[in-house]
């Protein structure tokens, strides 16, 4: 079966002499490994299409056994202004990444792409913050259903409150249900960003929920949730906690 879909490269290795394997994440296939035959060394196709975070229209043969090979592959949108800039490229990595070690291959899931699509064209007018990062992993784990979707406490239901998340069992308890330390805690204008990034697009966000210490220290706490709950790791996130650049 010959497949033509849109998708996003997550991830790219070199095999061979003149080949790369790639990880993209399709439009309407999930998550497939292609091999783009020679194009290492060709003249005549262009390795930007391939590279990750580009955007393209693939085809492929899905076949049953080995990599599909890619007969074409026409860029939709290179984002030449996140690549102009090495701390946009940082933070489109780890969106990648975040994706890419989150997700199962082949399995379709067209919300997941239309975030991830969105979230890297964000990218390209985003003003150097972690806010951008942190609004995607709060929208990818309530999507992979780890993360509660409206914040508040599992027993009695306050959302006004300072709140406490749990590792184990994914429940926010507030200080009066819980009988233990949880291992995040959550104060009240924090759970009030939670609750908006669950319910509004990016574009939407009100400024300043956060201040930019705040927003690192969630960020890194849900990557190590994340990480824990996956048992990956995600190696961009280092590099993307160091980066001091705007732009």
């Amino acid at each position: 079966m010959t497949v033509t879909t849109e998708g996003i490269v997550l991830s790219t290795s070199e095999s061979g002499e003149a080949d790369l394997i790639a990880r993209v994440l399709t439009e309407t296939h999930g998550v497939q490994q292609l091999l783009f035959r020679g194009i290492r060394k060709s003249r005549r196709r262009s390795r930007s299409a391939a590279e990750p975070g580009m955007r393209s229209v693939f085809v492929f043969r899905m076949t049953g056994g080995g990599i599909p090979t890619v007969s074409e592959c026409t860029p939709v949108d290179l984002h030449e202004e996140i690549r102009a800039r090495y701390g946009r490229i940082i933070r489109m990595h780890f969106l990648l990444e975040a994706v890419l070690k989150t997700t199962g291959q082949a399995q379709p899931d067209s919300f997941l792409y239309k975030m991830l699509r969105g979230a890297i064209e964000s990218l390209e007018k985003d003003t150097g913050s972690l806010s951008l990062p942190l609004f995607f992993v709060i929208r990818l784990l309530i999507h992979l259903g780890v993360f509660p979707a409206a914040p508040a406490c599992s027993r009695c239901g306050a959302s006004d409150t300072a709140l406490s998340f749990y590792f184990e069992d994914h429940t926010l308890l507030c200080g009066g249900c819980a009988l233990r330390k949880g291992n995040i805690r959550f104060e009240s204008h924090e759970i009030a960003f939670l609750s908006t990034a669950a319910r509004f697009r990016y574009a939407q966000m009100p400024p300043f929920l956060l201040s930019p210490a705040e927003t690192a220290a969630m960020l890194e706490a849900l990557v190590r949730f994340m990480e824990q709950s996956f048992r990956i790791t995600l190696k961009s996130t280092k590099l993307l906690l160091s980066d001091e650049e705007t732009g």
